[in-house]
This record gives C-alpha cells, sequence and structure tokens, in this order.
C-alpha cells in the first residue's frame, strides 16, 4: 500500500510539470512528444460495468437504471518517445455524492458492519508503460497497466496486447489481449470503428477468471457501441450503450430486475503537442 502511495505521489508530480514539457515541445520542435485530453463522463463506465451503480442504485430504492447521471472528469496525459516507447497517466474523479455514505467500498473495521464511505473511493490514477511498432501485418502496442483506487489503495496489474490489423482500413479491426495473472483473469476484446467527423465503434469483450473455488468462467462479457461527432478545436462529444449478455458474469444473482445495458454520454477535449 505504501508502495502504491508512492506512485501515486509521483504522477502528481508529473502532472505538475506539464505546462513547462509543453512550452519545451513546442520550442524543440520534432515529432509528437506528448497528447492530453480530459472527458467528462455521465458516468465511469469499465467493460460494461458502472462504477458508480451504488449511486444510482440508493437513489432508486435498489434498482439500477440504464442511464445514470454520476459524472466524473477523467484526464488522460499520454507522453512518446522517438524509441517507440509511451507513457500514459489516465485518472478518474468523481464530481458528486464524493463523501455521501454507503456509495463507496467498505474499510476494515474491528466489529462489523464496517463504515462504508463516498464515490471519492473510487477515484483512480492509472500509469501505463507501452511500446508500438508497426510492420506489413499492421500496428502493435503492448504494454503493462497499474491499476491503483486511490480511495482505498486497491489495485493490481495487467499485461496486454494490442494489435491493429493492416487490412480493412477502412474498419480499423483491432484484436486486444489482457491478462491480470494476480486476480486470475484474462480479457480479450476485437473492435471495430471508423469516420472522422462522425465517429462510429463496436467493441466485443471476453472474459476469462478463476473463482474462489477455482471453476474456471468464460464468456461474452460486453457488446458496445459508441457513436461520436467532433465538434472542432479538439472538442468532441460522444453517446454508448453497453449490453451485458450474461448477468450472471457480473456478478448478479438471477433473476435481477437490473438492466441488462448501461448507456452514458461524454463530452471530451483534446491537444496534440508536435513540431
Amino acid at each position: 500500500m505504501r508502495l502504491n502511495h508512492f506512485r501515486s505521489v509521483g504522477a502528481f508530480l508529473l502532472l505538475a510539470l506539464l505546462p513547462a514539457l509543453q512550452a519545451q515541445a513546442q520550442e524543440a520542435g520534432g515529432k509528437t512528444i506528448f497528447k492530453y485530453s480530459i472527458d467528462l463522463p455521465s458516468t465511469y463506465v469499465f467493460r460494461g460495468d458502472d462504477v458508480f451503480k451504488a449511486a444510482y442504485s440508493t437513489k432508486n430504492a435498489g434498482k439500477e437504471t440504464a442511464f445514470n447521471v454520476s459524472p466524473a472528469v477523467q484526464p488522460t496525459f499520454t507522453f512518446y518517445t522517438p524509441s517507440g516507447v509511451g507513457f500514459v497517466v489516465w485518472g478518474s474523479f468523481a464530481l458528486t455524492d464524493r463523501d455521501t455514505p454507503g456509495l463507496g467500498v467498505a474499510r476494515g473495521c474491528a466489529v462489523p458492519p464496517c463504515p462504508i464511505g463516498g464515490l471519492s473511493d473510487f477515484d483512480e490514477l492509472d500509469t501505463t508503460l507501452n511500446y508500438t511498432w508497426e510492420n506489413k501485418m499492421g500496428s502493435y502496442e503492448v504494454g503493462v497497466v497499474n491499476y491503483h483506487q486511490m480511495g482505498y489503495f486497491k489495485g493490481t496489474h495487467e499485461m496486454y496486447l494490442l494489435w491493429k490489423l493492416a487490412w480493412l482500413e477502412d474498419l480499423g479491426p483491432t484484436l486486444g489481449f489482457y491478462n491480470d495473472a494476480e486476480n486470475s483473469s484474462s480479457y480479450s476484446t476485437l473492435s471495430v470503428g471508423g469516420g472522422t467527423d462522425f465517429t462510429w465503434k463496436v467493441l466485443l469483450g471476453e472474459k476469462h477468471y478463476m473463482d474462489t473455488n477455482n471453476y474456471s468462467h468464460a464468456g461474452l462479457y460486453e457488446a458496445t457501441v459508441t457513436l461520436g461527432y467532433n465538434l472542432g478545436e479538439g472538442f468532441g462529444v460522444a453517446l454508448a450503450a453497453a449490453n451485458r449478455p450474461s448477468m450472471t458474469m457480473h456478478g448478479y444473482t438471477l433473476p435481477t430486475t437490473q438492466p441488462g445495458t448501461v448507456a452514458w454520454l461524454t463530452l471530451s477535449y483534446a491537444k496534440e503537442v508536435k513540431e
């Protein structure tokens, strides 16, 4: 836990240096040095799961809704090097119900039930170290992600490989594989997409994991469709919907009244610093 704390502090120091790095990049010239973006989603969705689901479950008498309004701010900073090595810092911070009891995570205590905090428990700061290259078969990215939810110092690591195929360029077919050895799980994706002003993307995600009894589970975890529009000057808006074909894969006990589809709206801004 102490190591994760130092990683978080180091990342915040790195973010503090961004204005100076940007000025140097603009003066020095050359290829893209880094890019930054900020997303404002209506709720934080990860692989078809609404991370803030406790918020709208509490507001709706224990029932989830397909469209939850618990917004977050999610900045991303990506650094590039000429060798193909890159470094990414990504964060997510709840904008509402940060200190509302009962929406976060139960913390350890001597006598249960333990107190549960607000959505600030899910504040997250992830770091990624990756390497990219290309050949006649397409472009590739391999790396390791450190997931760290700062509210309760819970973290894990995933190694991943992305392969964007050289064929059917208009569809941009991309295969992905993520492996979390610490939690005995893996995640595979297939996505296609395209567009310039109007953009679209379809992603299928398959999860495989071992439960506490060492039983293996695998199945389609999400089918997500995203439609976006480029507003110009780096601004954009997107509407996404994730269908969850197997609710049991998402930890629900059947029968359940919870929606099989989660939808969310995202406003974004992105900027690249080039030569």
